[in-house]
């Protein structure tokens, strides 16, 4: 699980050497609106049913979901999935853009 305290997640990364994890999240009309794709291929978008889909909270800061961006005290919240860490990785690299 990872918690980043951030006014916005424009763009998230997390590689494990053998597979790229990319999301971004925002709100569209106080809903969340997540997208997510994997090795750079952002024209094949993840879905719930993909074994890498990764959940991803918006949090205001406590412990309810936000219901604007760019959040105040609040947070990004997700948890990568099982099959991130198959193999056991030796590394993992997180890269995020905060607007």
């Amino acid at each position: 699980m990872l918690r980043l305290h951030l006014k916005g997640l424009e763009n998230f990364k997390a590689s494990n050497g053998k597979v790229k994890l990319e999301a971004s999240a925002s709100l569209q009309e106080g809903k969340p609106l997540v997208r997510q794709w994997m090795d750079g291929k952002e024209d094949a978008p993840l879905d719930a049913k993909s074994p890498y889909w990764m959940t991803i909270r918006h949090d205001r800061g406590d412990g309810k979901p936000a219901k604007a961006i760019p959040l105040k005290d609040g947070y990004f919240e997700m948890a990568l999935p099982k099959a991130f860490f198959e193999g056991n990785p030796k590394s993992i690299t997180v890269d995020w853009i905060d607007f």
